[in-house]
Parts: C-alpha cells; structure tokens; sequence
C-alpha cells in the first residue's frame, strides 16, 4: 500500500528529493514515497508544503507520484513533508461518506451509483435510476446516520484480482495501467469497494451526512448532492445566516418566510401587471401621435427590451409596412416586415456601434444609445431604404 493508505492520519513526512525540472512557471518535483495524495478516483490531490514550499498539485504521471511546486528543490535534499491536514481530513469525510451512501442506496434499495464527484463545497453522486423521492430520502438518511452512530470500523486490505469476485467486492472500471493486487476499502459488515482513496478510520469520525438537492441526468439518472462532516456544519451555519437575514427583511419568523415571500411575489407580479398597462398606454399615445412614412421612430430613456418590444408591436400594428426604429440608453429595436427588418437591422446595429440579433420582423441589441446615436439609427435606416437593394 502507498503511505496515505496505510494511514491517512499521517500528515507529516520526510521525503528525498529524486528529480525536479521546470514545468510551465512551476516545477515537478520527484520524491521517495510520501503520504501526499496524488488525485484520482474522484478524490482531489492533497494541498500542504513540501521542503518549505507549497503544494500546487499532485498527479500519478507515468505510474509515479509528481508534485507540482513553485520553485525548485535540490535532488539529493531531504525534503519535509506536511499536509493540509484540514483539507486531507474533509476529503476523507467526503470521501468515505460517498461509500457509506452508495452502499445504502446499492445494497438496500437497489440503486448502484455510476459516478461520484467532489467538489470545494459539495459532493455528489450519479445513480441510475428514474427519481429519488421523498420517501427514498428519508430511508436513506435514516439508515446513513444510524451507521454513522453505529461508529462501525472502516478498514482496508490487499486483495488478488482472483479472490475480487469471490470476495463479493464492488468494483467500478478500474483506472488505466492498474494492474496487481488491489486494495478493497470496507465498512465493516456493510460495504467492500476497491478504491485508492483516504478514508476515516471509523463511521463515527463523519459526524453526520446530509441530502442536498437533487437533478436529473440524461434520460435515465439522478444527481445526488450532498455534504459530509465538518460540511455540513458549514452549510448548517450558512442557513442559519440566511434566515437570519431573511427574519430581518422580511420582518417574520422562519415559519413565515415562504407566505411572506409569496405576498411579495404576488405584489410584484400586480405591480409589473400595472406598469405594464401604463407602458401599453404611451406605446398607443405615440403611435397615434405619428404619421405615417418610411421610417418611424421613437426614442424612450427610461424603457428596457421588453419594453421596447411592446412599443414595436404597437407601431408595427399601425404602420404595418413602415420601418420602426425604437431606442432607450442602452438598446435598439427595429421592426417592420421581415424582409426589410433583415437587411436594414444590421446598419442600424453598425450605426450605433454593436451588434444585434433577430428573427421574423425583429432586430435589436443592447448598446450605449444617446440622441446622437438614435439619429444615426434613423439615418442608416432611411439610408438602407433608399439604396439599390430597397
């Protein structure tokens, strides 16, 4: 077994150096064998220092362990090792919490798990399967803490690739060039898995697992997330912030939050409702206040896109075969019939210097839209109108 194997506690070492060569501003460095962990498996690469510099990376290249520093180190030198024990010790958390669920969720629901994947904040596995309701959550986390309680011992040995099957060791696509014995990671009288990785000595050193969200995968599978240990503390006290700051705005009580922030939805949507039906109203007074010709425009600081786009069906329902250039401070909409819209939409965009984009009779884009500039739309329009291809 490698060091970290042997004993993922230890986080301290003294390693020779074998070789170091520059690496595209850092430099790999070579060593005797040390209990930094290289990444694999879904588990991250350790973090800490190694001969007083810090650890960038560590990767298996070629069947051996390099690590990435930021400076060189002299071959021949004993180099002190120490990892991030903090980091090392959440992955392992992580880690061993993903076995501890893929376990429960193969063994005892019958559901096997087909990727696995550890972020900064979060893991989360892949599971073949349609859903993972309610009551399935509730079962699994129910049975996740009692083996967490249980504190039941997590151990690990070297297995012949001969006595895997006979073993009744879980087992997923093995890593290219892996070859021999393998080591099987197992929670005593639960789970056998072969895997590479850190883990806790013990179910009871993960504290708790919680379920996070859930998401679809493709046709046929779930995501899975969810945080283990010293996470979920983390994400425990992030919510309590959160609702902390929710009970100050909203001016409730936890229990209150969702009917307070429907009130506030449903405000917003009659509110919007309103604004609306006063936009409808100027887009009609403009447009009434308009005659007819080539080219029609309007200019209205204070509107958005959407807003624009209701004046443009205002205008277009009056003009029908007029070119409608429209604008606030930072958009342009022109629009008319399709084959026009098509050919005068872009020197419009060139004219206020961007781009655009459309379909059916629309062109617009987001730009820094003055005076100036809206008459210089106007202009390009007339322009593009009078020209050869109109």
């Amino acid at each position: 077994m490698e060091p970290w194997q042997r004993d993922a506690m230890q986080w301290t070492d003294t390693a020779t150096v074998l070789a170091c060569a520059p690496a595209g501003g850092a430099w790999h460095v070579r060593t005797t064998p040390t209990v930094l962990y290289p990444e694999g498996g879904g588990q991250p690469a350790d973090r800490g220092m190694l001969g007083g510099l810090p650890v960038l990376d560590v990767q298996r290249v070629e069947g051996e362990v390099v690590v990435t520093v930021p400076a060189p180190l002299h071959v021949g030198q004993a180099a002190e090792v120490v990892v991030d024990g903090a980091r090392r010790f959440d992955l392992m958390q992580q880690h061993t919490g993903q076995h501890l669920l893929t376990a429960v969720l193969l063994h005892e629901h019958g559901i096997p798990t087909t990727s696995f994947h550890l972020d900064d904040d979060h893991a989360a596995i892949e599971l073949a399967t349609d859903t993972v309701d309610d009551a399935l959550r509730a079962a699994v986390s129910a049975r996740v803490q009692a083996v967490i309680r249980e504190a039941r011992p997590v151990t690990s040995r070297v297995v012949s690739r001969d006595a895997l099957a006979q073993a009744g060791v879980r087992s997923r696509l093995l890593p290219q060039g892996v070859d021999g014995p393998l080591r099987v990671v197992s929670i005593d009288g639960l789970d056998d898995n072969t895997c590479g990785g850190t883990h806790v000595r013990h179910t009871g050193e993960l504290q708790a697992l919680h379920l996070l969200d859930v998401s679809r995968v493709g046709r046929r599978g779930v995501r899975l997330a969810f945080v283990v240990g010293g996470r979920v503390l983390a994400w425990a006290d992030a919510a309590r912030r959160r609702e902390a700051t929710l009970n100050a705005l909203l001016r409730t009580h936890p229990g209150e939050h969702a009917e307070a922030v429907q009130r506030l939805v449903d405000t917003a949507r009659a509110a919007d409702r309103e604004v609306r039906a006063l936009w409808e109203r100027v887009a009609r007074g403009e447009a009434a206040s308009r005659d007819a010709a080539d080219v029609v425009d309007h200019r209205e600081p204070g509107a958005d896109l959407r807003v624009l786009q209701l004046f443009a069906a205002t205008f277009t329902e009056r003009f029908p075969r007029a070119v409608v250039v429209l604008s606030s401070v930072d958009a342009f909409l022109v629009a008319g019939p399709p084959e026009v819209v098509a050919r005068v939409g872009p020197a419009i965009a060139a004219a206020v210097g961007t781009r655009g984009g459309g379909a059916n009779g629309r062109y617009q884009g987001r730009a820094s839209v003055d005076d100036a500039a809206h008459g210089r739309a106007v202009d390009a329009a007339r322009a593009s109108l009078s020209g050869p291809a109109a």
